[in-house]
């Protein structure tokens, strides 16, 4: 019955054309990688070998959970993954709002763990005064963002702690999928390493995320206005605070998917992503962006700002390395056989204005399919290329359409600074890379609403 209904959801909103389109893409992905899961298992020896680790600095975790009726058997094992961890030095807070409390199940699973803080919420305060309560027991100096019902990997907290041990005070971390069962793994993300652009598309942080609990209290904790997005509005606020965040680029979370939940369903709370849509246009606010309007996009989750600014900006195009009205402030580079339009130009040129790049690249596409898409470093290599995929193809959570900092694009193709056009022309190679040679630290924007065709 659910998987009528899901079907019957999708229909309605992307029509059967795009419907068949998306269920075609997912399944060129494969929709099951749990062996890529596997291969992660950690064995007992190397748990043993986490144990026994000593960190220069050992902080406490307090993961907070809002409890609310969770299914039993799903809540044990949500708390055996706590449980199981190799790094000890951690705290769980509980705030339970339910009408069938959990607290025994508690004592079974932690005995009398003084880790463990346990409060009884008599009135449903929704999930950000339920959180806020739970969050008023927490002890750590950094604060652990738990659903329920997932499933943290028993590595996840010691991953989490080398890392702030590095000098952060945001880490998440990748994560996948779970069936009902814990017997399938999918939709595994390998997410980018901190990536301010694509976080304002999307909030791909998502779980498993660790932040330092003075900078949640300097942010104002969780906001009840925007319920069912809570953690987007509340990351979207810490991110002002501190630009020290880091990614562990592995697999420490285990979101699972059942019938009401948005991960095994996102239509069953369109208020959530309208939540979303909100705190975004507040951050906006907040920092004072001028010109600039947030739009939903087809997918639920997922959004556009769309720059109407692009200042006194001015361009010269230059095909095959010929310049046109020399003196501008970008250079728009193409060989003779790219094609664009002047609305998409202008749409690179405000995407420029408001992010402030160096170097904006769109889509580019070569005789219907993709020959570029947006690639952003993981830690470990770079998220997804899409090249020779159809021009319809989205890619794995969106990727290949959302607005994103990139980190290696095309010499063709690409809206480039005067003042970097030197380094340019005498750069040897197919694709240009910020993270070596000339080109380090060069502020590069993947703009697909724009695109390039061949």
């Amino acid at each position: 019955m659910n998987f009528f209904i899901k079907t019957k959801s999708y229909l309605k909103r992307y029509g059967a054309l795009n419907l068949i389109r998306k269920v075609t893409e997912k399944a060129s992905r494969g929709f099951d990688i749990s062996e890529e899961f596997a291969c992660e298992n950690l064995t007992d020896e190397e748990l043993l070998k986490q144990r026994n680790y000593k960190f220069l600095h050992s902080p406490v975790i307090s993961i907070v959970m809002p409890v609310y009726n969770p299914d039993d058997r799903y809540f044990r094992q949500t708390l055996n993954s706590i449980k199981n961890q190799s790094y000890e030095n951690w705290q769980l807070c509980i705030g339970d709002a339910g009408n069938n409390k959990k607290n025994k199940i508690l004592e079974e699973v932690f005995g009398n763990d003084d880790r463990v803080k346990y409060l009884d919420i008599p009135v449903n305060y929704g999930i950000s005064g339920n959180s806020n309560k739970a969050l008023e027991l927490a002890t750590g100096g950094y604060i652990g963002l738990m659903d329920h019902d997932d499933i943290l990997t028993s590595d996840a907290l010691f991953m989490i702690v080398s890392k702030l041990n590095e000098g952060y005070d945001i880490v998440y971390t990748d994560e996948d999928k779970t069936d009902e069962n814990l017997n399938r793994y999918f939709s595994v993300y390998r997410k980018p390493d901190f990536n301010l652009n694509l976080f304002l598309s999307n909030n791909y942080m998502c779980h498993f995320t660790v932040i330092s609990k003075k900078i949640i209290s300097e942010a104002g904790n969780f906001r009840s206005e925007y319920d069912g997005a809570q953690d987007y509005d509340l990351f979207l606020r810490c991110i002002e605070k501190t630009d020290r965040i880091g990614h562990v680029n592995k697999v420490l979370y285990h979101w699972r998917t059942v019938g009401g939940s948005t991960s095994g369903n996102p239509f069953n709370k369109e208020y959530a992503f309208d939540a979303g849509k909100r705190a975004l246009q507040d951050y906006i606010l907040r920092n004072n962006i001028k010109g600039v309007k947030v739009a939903q996009m087809e997918d639920p989750g997922y959004y556009r700002i769309r720059c109407g600014r692009k200042g006194k900006l001015s361009l010269s195009m230059v095909v095959d390395g010929t310049i046109t009205n020399d003196g501008s402030d970008y250079y728009l580079v193409l060989d003779e056989n790219m094609k664009i339009s002047s609305s998409d130009i202008d749409k690179m040129l405000k995407r420029a204005y408001f992010t402030g790049a160096d170097i904006v690249v769109p889509k580019i596409i070569r005789n219907g399919r993709y020959e570029y898409n947006g690639r952003a470093y993981t830690g470990n290599g770079y998220t997804p290329s899409l090249k020779g995929k159809r021009e319809w193809y989205k890619g794995q959570s969106n990727l290949g359409i959302l607005n994103m900092d990139v980190n290696i694009v095309p010499v063709k193709g690409i809206l480039i600074r005067k003042k970097l056009y030197d380094k340019y022309i005498n750069h040897k190679g197919r694709y240009i890379c910020n993270l070596k040679g000339s080109f380090k630290g060069v502020k590069m924007v993947y703009a697909p609403e724009s695109v390039i065709s061949k």
